[in-house]
């Protein structure tokens, strides 16, 4: 860890009233000293492991400059010692008061035990690009205007620069199926 364990500053016995209005929790304290060293400082996600957020938690606290660290409240500075200590011993870190773990992530649906599971979904009609490459096939003499047109009535819209790239790329491969035999009328 960056920090080395510090002796704890004293803590100013709170006035009865500051007591009952900071009803913070170690782990609430803890949390918000990791936020205001990394702005970035992310809540625990349901799938991190309990250790490792922990973990993280220590080494921010580690970052904090000298005078931050003695703001903390005395149980914070001996968690973080404490914590700092067995992450560097390889140990476990206890969980301060107040730290709940995220509910787990909900677990992936199950596939279905049957193997051949639901009936497929009926087939979408294809992309606009699929449609203007039929309309070209099934008439390759036609003009760009007229295919256009053709496909307008049937709701579908392009950009002319568009279709006529993808008039040229038919055509093309069309040439080149001839070509090699491949094409049949």
């Amino acid at each position: 860890m960056a920090k080395a364990a510090k002796t704890p500053a004293p803590a100013p016995e709170p006035e009865p009233e500051a007591a009952e209005e900071d009803a913070t929790t170690l782990f609430q304290e803890l949390f918000n000293a990791a936020c205001t060293v990394d702005s970035k400082f992310a809540p625990q996600h349901p799938k991190e492991d309990a250790q490792k957020f922990l973990a993280r938690i220590t080494t921010a606290i580690g970052e904090m400059a000298d005078a931050a660290f003695d703001e903390l409240s005395g149980d914070a500075q001996e968690w973080y010692n404490a914590a700092a200590e067995a992450l560097n011993s390889k140990g476990a870190v206890t969980p301060p008061e107040g730290y709940e773990p995220p509910p787990p992530a909900k677990a992936a649906k199950a596939a279905p035990a049957s193997k051949k599971g639901p009936p497929a979904p009926a087939r979408k009609p294809g992309s606009v690009t699929t449609a203007y490459r039929k309309a070209v096939l099934s008439n390759p003499t036609a003009d760009l205007a007229t295919i256009r047109a053709d496909l307008e009535k049937l709701g579908v819209e392009i950009r002319a620069s568009t279709l006529s790239t993808i008039r040229s790329d038919v055509l093309a491969t069309v040439a080149v199926a001839k070509e090699v035999g491949r094409w049949k009328d």
